[in-house]
């Protein structure tokens, strides 16, 4: 059983592979509960390499006071044995969560958890809801053969770091043109804390003749589970096969003996999926996530 955690306490010790009990979580409308469970166990594995993770009432809290702005390492997910209005859900998150440190707002929904009337509330409140799909795999054919002319990099030294970092800020400007220095650095520092807390093994895919990221991911290992995770191709080289023959790549190599499965997390609507599926991983759990960031002068 978690220890509780109370509003305001500053106990944020990380507890890297904590392993949380599988038959606490409850999941629905799969092919395997106990797999997903365990593939679940990898979230709070990630989310507590970076802060704490308690159980409270009706919900588990991850916070991160070192990385306040980190979205998924900082929320409730909520069990579904108490039932509160999103107003209620929101006094309570600030309890936590208070501004200004924290700066946003994030609440997840299992699979065996129905937001029902909070996504509307939720929305109308501006929100963003996402639908997330934990998918997996137990068994990896021969890789996909590399794209002519590239090579598969490990991340080993300082200069390695500072490709990396570029090269997420890049697609994070991409994606986001609000997003500025601090928040990739945030989100750099991020990467480097779990990695070194997880032992994240990162790899891409280079020319053969220069060491320019072009796509990249990392995965580790936590309770006979494989875990992949930000896999990201530069937006100029998309739909050129690079993130399938690395994915197929880190399929190889994180499915060794004494693993039960690799797992990861995707849209549930998307082109990832799509990739994933044609690879043979297959779709065991869902979550629903609602976020919304507050703005700059939001608590003053």
């Amino acid at each position: 059983m978690l220890g509780k955690l109370q509003p305001g306490e500053r106990n944020e010790t990380p507890t890297a592979g904590r392993q949380v009990d599988p038959t606490t979580l409850r999941f629905r409308k799969m092919k395997d509960g106990t797999l997903a469970a365990h593939i679940h166990t990898t979230e709070f594995a990630l989310r507590s390499a970076i802060g704490g993770v308690r159980g409270q009432n009706g919900f588990t809290l991850f916070r991160s006071r070192r990385f306040p702005g980190y979205y998924g390492g900082n929320g409730l997910e909520i069990d579904g044995t108490v039932s509160r209005s999103l107003d209620e859900w929101d006094v309570l998150y600030r309890e936590f969560f208070p501004l200004p440190t924290f700066r946003h707002v994030s609440l997840t929904f299992p699979s065996d958890v129905d937001p029902g009337v909070l996504i509307e509330d939720a929305e109308d409140a501006g929100f963003v809801v996402s639908r997330e799909c934990y998918m997996s795999i137990a068994s990896a054919s021969r890789a996909r053969p590399l794209p002519i002319g590239l090579r598969v990099r490990s991340i080993a030294s300082e200069d390695d770091w500072a490709r990396h970092r570029d090269f997420y800020h890049r697609e994070l400007l991409h994606y986001d043109p609000r997003s500025g220095k601090a928040e990739s650095d945030l989100l750099f520092n991020k990467t480097r804390y779990v990695s070194s807390a997880l032992g994240v093994s990162w790899t891409f895919l280079a020319c053969d003749d220069d060491d320019v990221m072009l796509s990249g991911l990392g995965w580790f290992f936590h309770n006979r589970i494989a875990r992949l995770q930000d896999v990201v191709t530069d937006h100029d080289h998309r739909r050129k096969g690079y993130a399938t023959a690395l994915v197929s790549q880190a399929m190889r190599d994180a499915l060794s003996p004494g693993v039960d499965a690799l797992g990861l997390c995707t849209d549930v609507d998307g082109g990832a999926r799509l990739l994933y599926e044609a690879l043979g991983f297959e779709p065991i759990a869902n979550l629903t996530s609602l976020l919304r960031v507050e703005s700059d002068d939001a608590g003053g």
